[in-house]
């Protein structure tokens, strides 16, 4: 499927589709409004909303090039998130493993990452991101 040439990697755009496609079945089976990325999946964070309308926001920690998501995001509140990705900090996991508005979903056969679903959140997200103790990048 993929292929790495060490900078980027290259997929078909039938695996794009698909992969948007379950993304957006399981955001919708929980009405989850944002997508979190932990540095992963960036034709999915870049290119589902071009696919499907009604897929939910994206958002990528460090690598975001839309800065303009975080400052959309400082005054946001999203009831239900996902949280997609490994590279966490240790005590990020042990917090959301004994959170009781997070659950840890099962990942598609084609990811092999973490997906984490936040309910009933009242957080603005990027304060939620901070009580996790997710980093994301400088964008002012």
């Amino acid at each position: 499927m993929a292929v790495p040439n060490g900078v980027m990697e290259f997929h078909k755009t039938s695996f794009i589709d698909e992969s948007c496609h379950q993304l957006r079945d399981v955001a919708g089976a929980h009405d989850v409004t944002l997508i979190v990325s932990f540095n992963t999946l960036y034709d999915q964070m870049f290119g589902c909303s071009c696919l499907y309308k009604d897929f939910p926001l994206t958002l990528v920690t460090y690598h975001e090039r839309r800065t303009w998501r975080f400052e959309e995001e400082e005054h946001a509140v999203h009831k239900n998130i996902l949280l997609i990705g490994n590279p966490l900090p240790g005590d990020s996991f042990y917090i959301l493993d004994h959170d009781p508005h997070v659950q840890k979903l099962a990942s598609p056969d084609w990811f092999d990452k973490n997906i984490y679903l936040i309910t009933d959140n009242h957080l603005r997200t990027l304060d939620l991101l901070r009580k996790y103790g997710i980093g994301f990048r400088k964008y002012k």
